[in-house]
């Protein structure tokens, strides 16, 4: 099981875009998708700017993840996939 991360107290779309990356770079990327989209569902209408910074930070986790998924299993010295 993989410690929770704190995020504080806040969830408005700030705090989220912040969790979504933090969970990006650990490597969570399914969490960081669903923080972003709860991100971009929270966020006031009008935000164009911020709202750009949430669906720049969605697409960088969507690639993470593809990138993630193809990656080729890596082999052990013995040939056999670990």
């Amino acid at each position: 099981m993989r410690p929770a991360l704190a995020t504080g107290t806040g969830t408005g779309p700030i705090v989220l875009f912040r969790t979504a990356g933090a969970l990006r770079r650990l490597g969570r990327y399914d969490e960081g998708l669903s923080a972003i989209d709860r991100a971009i569902d929270c966020l006031p209408p009008g935000d164009i700017s911020v709202h750009a910074d949430l669906v720049r930070e969605r697409s960088l986790l969507c690639a993470a993840l593809g990138l993630h998924q193809h990656r080729a299993p890596t082999r052990a010295s013995s040939g056999v996939p670990s």
